[in-house]
């Protein structure tokens, strides 16, 4: 089965900052990434939502945690693919959307 790399990128949502529509703070979390084969990230990402609803090459799909209690804020993470093929890109896509 293909591999690429997933790479990850956060964004931390404070109340203050929802108000604004923006994320207070956001970057990179591992942007060199890790080798994961396409099984391994479906089931990764299962339960994540892309960024689109439909499929084209490029699309990352994001996990949006629930508030922390101590502070309130929220903090997502999106998973970026790299050096996939868009055929593994479509399986990807295909296995996350219909589980």
């Amino acid at each position: 089965m293909s591999s690429g790399i997933i790479r990850t990128t956060y964004e931390i949502i404070t109340e203050e900052s929802a108000r604004d529509g923006e994320a207070a703070e956001r970057g990179w979390k591992d942007e060199v990434g890790y080798s994961l084969t396409v099984g391994e990230v479906i089931r990764k990402l299962r339960g994540c939502e892309p960024s689109s609803s439909e499929f084209h090459p490029g699309i990352w799909y994001t996990s949006y945690d629930d508030m922390d209690p101590y502070t309130g804020d929220y903090e997502n993470e999106s998973y970026h693919l790299a050096d996939f093929s868009a055929q593994d890109e479509l399986a990807i896509y295909n296995g996350v959307m219909r589980p």
